[in-house]
């Protein structure tokens, strides 16, 4: 069980490169990335000109408000903020829980975008 085998991740600095397994990729091949970068701004103005939006979810960590968002971050139409307890698990089972989770939330949250489309998260495919 690798959980992190094939993930992408978003770098700070300098021009928000993507990377998958240590190598360059173009940002259209992915669907779903990861980054530690907090300037979801930043990420917005350089990604949405590629596709035709771009969602942020976001975990916040305790109570710390350095380890957490605004909420007026969380209010922003395409941005789904989850507690990181929320994206704990250990096992497959456990991730396909959080994945299913994190799915009927995502779906609630940006479904003015995505509407009455069933298929799009269809685990079948």
């Amino acid at each position: 069980f690798e959980p992190n085998a094939d993930f992408t991740e978003i770098q700070d600095w300098p021009e928000l490169p993507v990377r998958q397994h240590g190598m360059m990729i173009p940002i259209d091949r992915t669907i779903v990335s990861r980054t530690t970068c907090s300037d979801i701004l930043r990420m917005y103005k350089k990604f949405r000109p590629m596709f035709d939006e771009v969602f942020f979810v976001i975990s916040n960590s305790g109570k710390d408000p350095e380890n957490r968002f605004s909420d007026e971050l969380c209010e922003y139409s395409n941005v789904l903020c989850l507690e990181q307890e929320e994206l704990v698990y250990t096992n497959k089972e456990q991730m396909a829980a959080v994945a299913r989770n994190v799915i009927t939330k995502f779906r609630s949250n940006f479904d003015f975008f995505f509407g009455d489309n069933p298929e799009l998260f269809d685990e079948t495919k």
